[in-house]
Protein backbone atom coordinates (compact mmCIF):
# COMPACT_ATOMS: atom_id res chain seq x y z
CA UNK A 1 0.00 0.00 0.00
CA UNK A 2 1.20 2.99 -0.93
CA UNK A 3 -0.61 6.66 0.63
CA UNK A 4 -1.20 9.47 -1.66
CA UNK A 5 -2.45 12.34 -0.98
CA UNK A 6 -5.99 13.15 -2.92
CA UNK A 7 -5.93 16.34 -5.10
CA UNK A 8 -9.49 17.04 -6.84
CA UNK A 9 -9.41 19.77 -9.13
CA UNK A 10 -12.71 19.07 -10.62
CA UNK A 11 -16.24 19.95 -8.16
CA UNK A 12 -17.29 16.66 -7.14
CA UNK A 13 -20.52 15.77 -5.23
CA UNK A 14 -20.31 15.36 -1.22
CA UNK A 15 -21.41 11.69 0.45
CA UNK A 16 -24.16 12.23 2.82
CA UNK A 17 -23.36 14.53 5.24
CA UNK A 18 -24.01 14.76 8.79
CA UNK A 19 -27.28 16.15 9.83
CA UNK A 20 -29.03 17.70 12.98
CA UNK A 21 -32.71 17.55 14.23
CA UNK A 22 -33.82 20.70 15.26
CA UNK A 23 -36.95 19.67 17.16
CA UNK A 24 -36.15 20.05 20.55
CA UNK A 25 -33.93 22.43 22.78
CA UNK A 26 -30.77 19.89 24.15
CA UNK A 27 -28.18 18.40 26.24
CA UNK A 28 -25.72 16.90 23.91
CA UNK A 29 -25.58 14.95 20.27
CA UNK A 30 -26.23 11.49 19.81
CA UNK A 31 -23.69 9.92 18.80
CA UNK A 32 -21.14 12.09 19.77
CA UNK A 33 -18.28 10.14 17.56
CA UNK A 34 -18.27 9.28 13.38
CA UNK A 35 -16.05 8.86 11.02
CA UNK A 36 -14.19 10.87 9.29
CA UNK A 37 -15.48 10.35 5.94
CA UNK A 38 -19.50 11.66 7.44
CA UNK A 39 -22.49 10.01 6.51
CA UNK A 40 -23.26 9.72 10.36
CA UNK A 41 -27.05 10.85 11.56
CA UNK A 42 -26.50 12.81 14.06
CA UNK A 43 -29.23 14.11 16.77
CA UNK A 44 -30.02 16.85 19.23
CA UNK A 45 -31.24 15.73 22.41
CA UNK A 46 -33.56 17.36 24.86
CA UNK A 47 -32.29 20.60 26.39
CA UNK A 48 -29.52 21.64 23.06
CA UNK A 49 -30.15 24.71 20.92
CA UNK A 50 -29.79 23.43 17.25
CA UNK A 51 -26.67 24.88 15.74
CA UNK A 52 -27.19 27.50 13.62
CA UNK A 53 -23.66 27.77 12.44
CA UNK A 54 -20.16 26.18 12.49
CA UNK A 55 -17.31 27.37 12.06
CA UNK A 56 -13.62 25.18 12.25
CA UNK A 57 -9.98 26.01 13.10
CA UNK A 58 -6.94 24.02 13.60
CA UNK A 59 -7.77 21.07 15.05
CA UNK A 60 -11.04 22.58 17.00
CA UNK A 61 -15.30 23.87 15.95
CA UNK A 62 -17.38 26.27 16.78
CA UNK A 63 -20.99 26.08 16.68
CA UNK A 64 -23.83 29.04 16.92
CA UNK A 65 -27.31 27.82 18.24
CA UNK A 66 -29.88 29.46 17.36
CA UNK A 67 -30.15 30.67 20.81
CA UNK A 68 -27.02 32.56 20.25
CA UNK A 69 -25.27 30.71 22.27
CA UNK A 70 -21.91 29.36 21.58
CA UNK A 71 -20.01 25.55 21.75
CA UNK A 72 -16.64 24.20 21.30
CA UNK A 73 -14.82 21.09 20.70
CA UNK A 74 -11.34 19.69 19.70
CA UNK A 75 -7.78 21.42 20.57
CA UNK A 76 -8.17 23.61 23.78
CA UNK A 77 -4.22 24.91 23.16
CA UNK A 78 -3.99 28.73 22.90
CA UNK A 79 -7.07 28.82 24.77
CA UNK A 80 -9.02 28.35 21.59
CA UNK A 81 -11.99 26.92 23.10
CA UNK A 82 -12.54 29.93 25.03
CA UNK A 83 -13.94 28.20 27.92
CA UNK A 84 -11.26 29.54 30.25
CA UNK A 85 -8.62 27.11 29.96
CA UNK A 86 -6.36 25.17 28.00
CA UNK A 87 -7.77 22.23 27.81
CA UNK A 88 -8.89 19.92 24.83
CA UNK A 89 -12.39 18.38 24.86
CA UNK A 90 -13.52 15.55 22.58
CA UNK A 91 -17.76 16.48 22.97
CA UNK A 92 -19.10 20.61 22.61
CA UNK A 93 -18.41 22.88 25.62
CA UNK A 94 -19.84 26.20 26.08
CA UNK A 95 -17.82 28.90 25.01
CA UNK A 96 -17.05 31.20 28.59
CA UNK A 97 -20.55 33.45 29.22
CA UNK A 98 -19.26 35.55 31.64
CA UNK A 99 -17.20 38.30 31.03
CA UNK A 100 -17.56 40.72 28.53
CA UNK A 101 -20.28 37.95 26.63
CA UNK A 102 -22.64 38.53 29.59
CA UNK A 103 -25.74 39.90 28.64
CA UNK A 104 -24.92 39.72 24.67
CA UNK A 105 -26.02 37.78 22.01
CA UNK A 106 -23.84 36.55 19.72
CA UNK A 107 -24.75 36.58 15.93
CA UNK A 108 -21.30 35.39 14.21
CA UNK A 109 -18.84 33.57 14.76
CA UNK A 110 -15.12 33.19 12.38
CA UNK A 111 -12.67 30.61 12.79
CA UNK A 112 -9.05 30.59 10.52
CA UNK A 113 -6.15 29.18 12.50
CA UNK A 114 -5.69 29.10 16.48
CA UNK A 115 -8.04 32.17 17.18
CA UNK A 116 -11.83 32.83 16.95
CA UNK A 117 -13.63 36.40 16.62
CA UNK A 118 -17.14 36.66 17.25
CA UNK A 119 -19.63 39.58 16.49
CA UNK A 120 -22.19 40.44 18.98
CA UNK A 121 -25.54 41.99 18.32
CA UNK A 122 -24.30 45.07 19.71
CA UNK A 123 -22.29 45.53 16.82
CA UNK A 124 -19.28 44.68 19.24
CA UNK A 125 -16.25 42.69 18.19
CA UNK A 126 -14.83 39.84 20.84
CA UNK A 127 -11.95 37.54 20.37
CA UNK A 128 -9.95 34.31 22.32
CA UNK A 129 -7.23 32.15 21.56
CA UNK A 130 -4.16 32.70 20.07
CA UNK A 131 -2.60 36.58 19.85
CA UNK A 132 1.26 35.92 19.16
CA UNK A 133 0.83 38.95 16.68
CA UNK A 134 -2.21 40.83 18.02
CA UNK A 135 -5.07 39.37 16.44
CA UNK A 136 -7.36 39.71 19.16
CA UNK A 137 -7.01 43.17 18.87
CA UNK A 138 -7.26 44.45 22.57
CA UNK A 139 -3.79 45.73 22.72
CA UNK A 140 -1.86 43.14 24.07
CA UNK A 141 0.13 39.62 22.54
CA UNK A 142 -1.26 37.60 25.13
CA UNK A 143 -3.19 34.46 24.39
CA UNK A 144 -6.47 34.17 25.63
CA UNK A 145 -8.61 31.49 26.61
CA UNK A 146 -11.76 33.74 27.65
CA UNK A 147 -13.80 35.86 25.12
CA UNK A 148 -12.06 39.76 25.30
CA UNK A 149 -13.62 42.93 23.54
CA UNK A 150 -11.59 44.06 20.57
CA UNK A 151 -10.57 47.74 21.66
CA UNK A 152 -12.38 50.55 20.51
CA UNK A 153 -10.35 53.14 22.20
CA UNK A 154 -9.06 54.03 18.80
CA UNK A 155 -10.22 53.14 15.43
CA UNK A 156 -13.52 51.75 16.27
CA UNK A 157 -14.98 54.03 19.16
CA UNK A 158 -18.45 54.71 18.09
CA UNK A 159 -18.43 52.38 15.61
CA UNK A 160 -21.00 49.59 14.64
CA UNK A 161 -19.83 46.28 13.42
CA UNK A 162 -21.95 44.17 10.85
CA UNK A 163 -19.39 41.25 10.30
CA UNK A 164 -15.77 39.99 11.14
CA UNK A 165 -13.35 37.27 9.64
CA UNK A 166 -10.45 35.92 10.95
CA UNK A 167 -7.26 34.98 8.88
CA UNK A 168 -4.33 32.96 10.52
CA UNK A 169 -3.17 35.98 12.43
CA UNK A 170 -5.12 38.70 11.45
CA UNK A 171 -8.27 39.93 11.58
CA UNK A 172 -10.67 42.35 9.63
CA UNK A 173 -13.99 43.58 11.09
CA UNK A 174 -16.95 45.56 8.25
CA UNK A 175 -18.99 48.68 10.13
CA UNK A 176 -22.48 49.47 9.55
CA UNK A 177 -21.19 52.17 7.41
CA UNK A 178 -19.39 50.24 4.95
CA UNK A 179 -15.48 50.59 6.25
CA UNK A 180 -13.20 48.35 6.50
CA UNK A 181 -10.87 47.59 10.33
CA UNK A 182 -7.83 45.11 10.64
CA UNK A 183 -5.40 44.48 13.58
CA UNK A 184 -2.87 41.62 14.12
CA UNK A 185 -0.07 40.34 11.75
CA UNK A 186 0.96 42.49 8.54
CA UNK A 187 4.09 41.19 6.99
CA UNK A 188 2.46 40.89 3.98
CA UNK A 189 0.48 43.92 3.95
CA UNK A 190 -2.87 41.74 4.81
CA UNK A 191 -4.17 45.16 6.70
CA UNK A 192 -4.02 47.22 3.50
CA UNK A 193 -3.42 50.58 5.94
CA UNK A 194 -0.06 51.17 4.03
CA UNK A 195 2.63 49.73 6.25
CA UNK A 196 3.97 46.30 7.15
CA UNK A 197 3.89 46.49 10.70
CA UNK A 198 1.17 44.77 12.95
CA UNK A 199 -0.89 46.05 15.24
CA UNK A 200 -2.58 44.91 18.31
CA UNK A 201 -5.80 47.37 17.85
CA UNK A 202 -7.71 47.83 15.31
CA UNK A 203 -6.94 50.56 12.25
CA UNK A 204 -8.97 51.46 9.23
CA UNK A 205 -7.85 50.18 6.25
CA UNK A 206 -6.87 53.07 3.26
CA UNK A 207 -9.36 54.22 1.39
CA UNK A 208 -7.63 56.84 -0.40
CA UNK A 209 -7.05 54.64 -3.49
CA UNK A 210 -8.95 51.73 -5.31
CA UNK A 211 -11.54 52.09 -2.39
CA UNK A 212 -11.91 55.80 -2.54
CA UNK A 213 -15.81 56.63 -2.77
CA UNK A 214 -16.79 52.90 -2.20
CA UNK A 215 -18.96 51.42 0.47
CA UNK A 216 -17.96 47.71 1.21
CA UNK A 217 -21.00 45.12 1.88
CA UNK A 218 -18.31 41.93 2.48
CA UNK A 219 -15.07 41.48 3.86
CA UNK A 220 -13.25 37.79 4.19
CA UNK A 221 -9.87 37.14 5.26
CA UNK A 222 -7.15 34.53 3.62
CA UNK A 223 -3.99 33.32 5.50
CA UNK A 224 -2.06 36.63 4.74
CA UNK A 225 -4.34 38.45 2.52
CA UNK A 226 -7.82 40.01 2.97
CA UNK A 227 -10.13 40.56 0.05
CA UNK A 228 -13.66 42.60 -0.17
CA UNK A 229 -16.61 43.30 -2.03
CA UNK A 230 -17.91 46.67 -2.99
CA UNK A 231 -21.61 47.42 -3.31
CA UNK A 232 -20.94 47.86 -7.10
CA UNK A 233 -20.51 44.15 -7.16
CA UNK A 234 -16.56 44.90 -7.83
CA UNK A 235 -13.62 42.79 -5.51
CA UNK A 236 -10.64 44.46 -4.00
CA UNK A 237 -7.64 42.53 -2.24
CA UNK A 238 -4.76 43.40 -0.51
CA UNK A 239 -1.79 41.64 1.42
CA UNK A 240 0.60 38.63 0.18
CA UNK A 241 -0.08 38.41 -3.82
CA UNK A 242 1.89 35.24 -3.46
CA UNK A 243 0.96 32.77 -6.59
CA UNK A 244 -1.24 35.31 -7.55
CA UNK A 245 -3.59 35.55 -4.25
CA UNK A 246 -4.89 39.39 -5.17
CA UNK A 247 -6.39 38.47 -8.65
CA UNK A 248 -5.08 41.68 -9.98
CA UNK A 249 -2.64 39.87 -12.32
CA UNK A 250 0.50 40.23 -10.92
CA UNK A 251 1.89 38.10 -7.78
CA UNK A 252 3.16 41.05 -5.41
CA UNK A 253 2.27 42.09 -2.68
CA UNK A 254 0.37 45.03 -1.50
CA UNK A 255 -0.01 47.10 1.74
CA UNK A 256 -3.16 48.98 0.12
CA UNK A 257 -6.49 47.89 -1.45
CA UNK A 258 -5.99 46.96 -4.73
CA UNK A 259 -8.87 46.09 -7.24
CA UNK A 260 -9.32 42.35 -8.72
CA UNK A 261 -9.17 41.99 -12.72
CA UNK A 262 -13.01 42.70 -13.36
CA UNK A 263 -12.41 41.82 -16.89
CA UNK A 264 -12.33 38.78 -18.95
CA UNK A 265 -13.84 36.06 -16.97
CA UNK A 266 -15.62 38.66 -14.45
CA UNK A 267 -16.73 40.86 -17.02
CA UNK A 268 -20.20 41.90 -16.59
CA UNK A 269 -20.31 39.97 -13.03
CA UNK A 270 -21.29 41.33 -9.78
CA UNK A 271 -19.94 39.86 -6.78
CA UNK A 272 -22.11 39.11 -3.87
CA UNK A 273 -19.53 36.72 -1.42
CA UNK A 274 -15.32 36.28 -1.84
CA UNK A 275 -13.64 33.99 0.51
CA UNK A 276 -9.84 33.32 0.54
CA UNK A 277 -7.62 30.14 1.36
CA UNK A 278 -4.25 29.84 2.30
CA UNK A 279 -2.81 31.23 -1.52
CA UNK A 280 -5.64 31.37 -3.61
CA UNK A 281 -9.13 33.34 -4.06
CA UNK A 282 -12.94 32.53 -4.40
CA UNK A 283 -15.48 34.67 -5.65
CA UNK A 284 -19.19 34.12 -6.25
CA UNK A 285 -21.39 36.46 -8.79
CA UNK A 286 -24.44 37.35 -8.60
CA UNK A 287 -26.08 34.88 -11.23
CA UNK A 288 -24.83 32.04 -9.04
CA UNK A 289 -20.98 31.30 -11.07
CA UNK A 290 -18.32 30.86 -9.06
CA UNK A 291 -14.87 32.44 -10.17
CA UNK A 292 -11.12 31.70 -8.28
CA UNK A 293 -7.67 32.92 -8.43
CA UNK A 294 -4.09 32.07 -6.94
CA UNK A 295 -2.79 28.25 -6.11
CA UNK A 296 -4.16 25.58 -8.07
CA UNK A 297 -1.45 22.79 -6.81
CA UNK A 298 -4.14 21.09 -5.18
CA UNK A 299 -7.11 21.46 -7.33
CA UNK A 300 -8.35 24.22 -5.50
CA UNK A 301 -9.52 26.32 -8.49
CA UNK A 302 -11.97 24.30 -9.29
CA UNK A 303 -11.15 25.00 -13.24
CA UNK A 304 -9.79 21.22 -14.50
CA UNK A 305 -6.31 22.47 -13.45
CA UNK A 306 -3.44 22.75 -11.37
CA UNK A 307 -2.24 25.25 -12.67
CA UNK A 308 -1.98 28.77 -10.55
CA UNK A 309 -3.76 31.79 -12.00
CA UNK A 310 -2.81 35.47 -11.04
CA UNK A 311 -6.51 36.62 -12.62
CA UNK A 312 -10.02 35.15 -11.90
CA UNK A 313 -11.17 32.06 -13.64
CA UNK A 314 -14.36 30.33 -13.82
CA UNK A 315 -14.98 27.46 -11.76
CA UNK A 316 -15.73 23.50 -13.80
CA UNK A 317 -19.43 23.60 -14.58
CA UNK A 318 -19.96 20.48 -16.63
CA UNK A 319 -20.09 18.17 -13.15
CA UNK A 320 -21.93 18.54 -10.16
CA UNK A 321 -22.57 22.13 -10.58
CA UNK A 322 -23.58 21.94 -14.11
CA UNK A 323 -27.37 23.66 -14.14
CA UNK A 324 -27.04 24.15 -10.16
CA UNK A 325 -26.71 27.81 -9.25
CA UNK A 326 -24.52 28.11 -5.89
CA UNK A 327 -25.65 30.05 -2.77
CA UNK A 328 -22.91 30.12 -0.73
CA UNK A 329 -18.40 29.49 -0.71
CA UNK A 330 -16.62 28.69 1.84
CA UNK A 331 -12.68 27.92 1.78
CA UNK A 332 -10.68 26.03 3.25
CA UNK A 333 -6.55 26.19 3.19
CA UNK A 334 -6.22 24.77 -0.08
CA UNK A 335 -10.07 23.44 -0.85
CA UNK A 336 -12.92 25.20 -1.90
CA UNK A 337 -16.56 24.37 -0.90
CA UNK A 338 -20.03 25.29 -2.36
CA UNK A 339 -23.72 25.03 -1.63
CA UNK A 340 -26.08 25.29 -4.51
CA UNK A 341 -29.87 26.36 -4.37
CA UNK A 342 -30.55 22.84 -4.62
CA UNK A 343 -29.35 22.50 -1.08
CA UNK A 344 -26.10 20.34 -2.45
CA UNK A 345 -22.62 20.54 -0.96
CA UNK A 346 -19.93 20.15 -3.83
CA UNK A 347 -16.19 20.47 -2.88
CA UNK A 348 -12.93 20.44 -4.37
CA UNK A 349 -9.14 20.52 -3.87
CA UNK A 350 -6.77 18.59 -1.28
CA UNK A 351 -8.83 16.13 0.04
CA UNK A 352 -5.94 14.45 2.14
CA UNK A 353 -7.82 14.54 5.55
CA UNK A 354 -11.11 13.86 3.72
CA UNK A 355 -12.39 17.21 3.69
CA UNK A 356 -14.19 17.04 0.58
CA UNK A 357 -16.22 14.72 2.01
CA UNK A 358 -16.12 12.29 -0.68
CA UNK A 359 -14.68 8.33 -0.67
CA UNK A 360 -12.11 6.86 -1.25
CA UNK A 361 -10.21 10.04 0.58
CA UNK A 362 -7.19 9.50 1.99
CA UNK A 363 -5.57 6.39 1.00
CA UNK A 364 -5.45 4.81 -2.80
CA UNK A 365 -4.15 0.92 -3.32
CA UNK A 366 -1.50 0.43 -5.84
Amino acid sequence: MRTRRVFVPVPVLLIAMTSMSTAAPAAGLSPDLGPTSGGTTVTLEAGFDAYAATESGDGFTLGLTAGGNLYAWGNGEDGRLGTGSNASSAVPVQVDAAGVLAGRTVTQVSVRDRHVLALASDGAALSWGANEAGQLGNGTTSPSPSPVEVSTAEALEGVRLTQVSAGYNHSVALSADGRVFTWGANEFGQLGDGTTTATSVPVVVNTSGALAGKTVTQVAAGFGHTLVVASDGAVYSWGSGFWGALGNGATANSSVPAPVDMTGSLAGKSIVQVGGGLTHSVALASDGTIFTWGTGFFGQLGNSSTLNSSIPVPVDTTGPLAGSPVDQIATGNAYTMALTSSGVIVGWGDGFRGQLGVVPWDVVNR
